[in-house]
């Protein structure tokens, strides 16, 4: 589909992004999985894969209430995205390399939650219930992911050394003269 002729092409086109989002991450996720070191991270990783997997099914029933052929082509956006965390697996420091890892994933978290609140909003819109109820429970799971990564990505600073538990202003000096 080249142009949007209608709210409804809209909500296909981004549909199908979020449906090739789910799957270029599914295939990207197993090596991200073992490039962690973290034992937390690794874990949820592997949570993430199990829930993009999910997705992409429940995406499956969208298309197909929807009626339309899915396009296969990957997602620019999600490509990129992908190929930046890629670009961390060679970092030697491996708590570097893991808070990497997390802002990439992060990154991926926002994207995805973008179309997804803007597929849920259209399906209400559009009064289309039962794709507004499945997106409803996959934007849900995106959000707790949101959460999760937000609060390991503080767990991975403070061991590292970049956070202590006094947190100096951005504008103080981080060291004084007499």
């Amino acid at each position: 589909m080249k142009h949007p002729q209608s709210f409804s092409d809209i909500l296909i086109s981004e549909i199908a992004e979020l449906h090739s989002a789910e799957i270029q991450l599914s295939l990207a996720l197993p090596t991200m999985m073992h490039v962690a070191t973290s034992f937390d991270l690794e874990t949820l990783v592997g949570e993430y894969l199990q829930a993009i997997e999910a997705n992409a099914s429940r995406l499956d029933e969208v298309q197909k209430i929807l009626i339309y052929n899915p396009c296969h082509k990957f997602s620019d956006s999600m490509t990129l995205l992908i190929a930046e965390c890629e670009d961390k697996y060679g970092i030697p420091q491996q708590t570097v390399r893991d808070a990497s890892l997390i802002a990439g994933l992060q990154k991926i978290n926002y994207l995805k939650l973008a179309i997804y609140e803007n597929t849920h909003e259209s399906s209400r819109l559009l009064g289309l219930a039962k794709v507004h109820s499945i997106l409803s429970e996959l934007l849900a799971r995106e959000l707790g992911f949101k959460k999760k990564l937000y609060l390991l990505g503080l767990r991975h600073k403070r061991p590292a050394g970049l956070l202590s538990q006094s947190t100096v202003s951005m504008d103080e000096p981080a060291s004084r003269s007499a």
